[in-house]
């Protein structure tokens, strides 16, 4: 297990499993704002790359809402 993920490398990895869990559930940007209650538009910049430094809180919300593990969006589980 790897603990030492830059901030860069942590969001690549955050983008990339939560872009990989909606297209597993073909869920759209809409329908996981909806499910977790992060404004579509943030969810939007994240999936984007413009947000380098996402918000834990809303991490924590998009994992719920997938049914998913915080440390496995991250890549370090």
């Amino acid at each position: 297990m790897k603990l030492s993920l830059t901030k860069s490398e942590m969001t690549a990895n955050i983008v990339r499993n939560i872009s990989s869990e909606l297209k597993s559930r073909n869920w759209s940007l809409l329908r996981l704002s909806e499910e977790s209650g992060v404004p579509y538009d943030t969810l939007k910049k994240l999936l984007t790359n413009r947000i380098e430094n996402p918000n834990f809180r809303n991490i924590a919300k998009i994992a719920y809402a997938l049914n998913v593990d915080i440390n496995s969006l991250s890549g370090i589980a």
